[in-house]
């Protein structure tokens, strides 16, 4: 199974506050660049290593490197992955290069995919891009791109185990509430295993152990509320068991529902417990 990469503004946000988070210049595009090849001091290089540490997960399908005879940070991509939020991955990069030209000057980060090292996807000089692919690339391999998959940082699995529950989230679906209003709704369909001594309802277990989050148009982070009443009563009839009891050490295919502020944002699923570090998913409904 191919694995699947995405990058969440939560990440973003501990690297900005990591490495410093200094107010930045914003981004625009540069085709001037000097080529400098002064040597990078050992106290630039301990910061860059610091702060791209994050990055560097084996298991998730993504190697950082520091290239510090040309003053380059190469974020390389397993073959293996697909892309899963296009808009969000690229604007977390954009946002790492900001990071970086607040402290170092005459610096690159390039992103590539290992198996094509000559066709970076995006190449940044000095906090500004100097080479945007990153669209066109998608386009001309459509088999890195994937639209409507659930994500797991990068892994190729959705699930996440805990002592109150395991979790198995199998797909989503994007629909009208039952209610007047007509309000979208995120449907997610999941199995889930209760590890508690006493029964407990998939309401609960979700509220216990996850956070939702889309961006709307005036919160950058705005948290979704429960919603599994307002599910359409055709929609899966038989696994309507959102509030029925979970027996322990029981395991039951459910949906459960959440309000969404738009149909065309990506929908955050984190762990409550680590504000996303050991779980968090990214659902593109658009």
């Amino acid at each position: 199974m191919k694995k699947k990469l995405l990058i969440l503004g939560l990440i973003m946000t501990f690297a900005l506050t990591a490495c410093g988070g200094k107010d930045k210049e914003d981004i625009k595009t540069s085709a001037e660049v000097t080529e400098k090849k002064e040597k990078l001091t050992k106290e630039e290089i301990e910061y860059i290593n610091y702060c791209i540490e994050v990055y560097n997960e084996k298991e998730t399908g993504q190697v950082v490197k520091l290239d510090e005879k040309n003053r380059t940070v190469n974020f390389i991509l397993d073959s293996s992955l697909v892309i899963t939020d296009a808009e969000g991955l690229k604007e977390s990069y954009t946002n790492l290069a900001k990071v970086f030209s607040a402290d170092i000057k005459d610096f690159n980060i390039k992103f590539y995919f290992e198996d094509d090292v000559k066709n970076p996807l995006l190449v940044f000089k000095d906090g500004k891009i100097y080479k945007d692919d990153f669209d066109k690339y998608l386009k001309e391999h459509p088999e890195k791109k994937e639209e409507n998959q659930l994500g797991l940082n990068g892994k190729d699995k959705n699930k996440y185990e805990t002592k109150f529950a395991n979790f198995e989230f199998i797909s989503f679906d994007v629909m009208e509430s039952n209610l007047t209003n007509k309000a979208p709704l995120i449907v997610l369909t999941i199995n889930i295993t209760n590890n508690q001594d006493e029964e407990m309802t998939p309401v609960i277990l979700m509220s216990v152990v996850f956070d939702l989050y889309q961006k709307d148009s005036n919160l950058d982070n705005a948290e979704l509320f429960a919603g599994s009443p307002e599910i359409p009563k055709s929609f899966k009839p038989e696994l309507h068991k959102y509030n029925e009891k979970i027996k322990p050490g029981e395991t039951f295919e459910t949906v459960v529902a959440y309000s969404l502020f738009n149909t065309e944002r990506v929908v955050k699923i984190i762990d409550s417990k680590t504000s996303g570090k050991d779980f968090n998913m990214a659902v593109k409904i658009k």
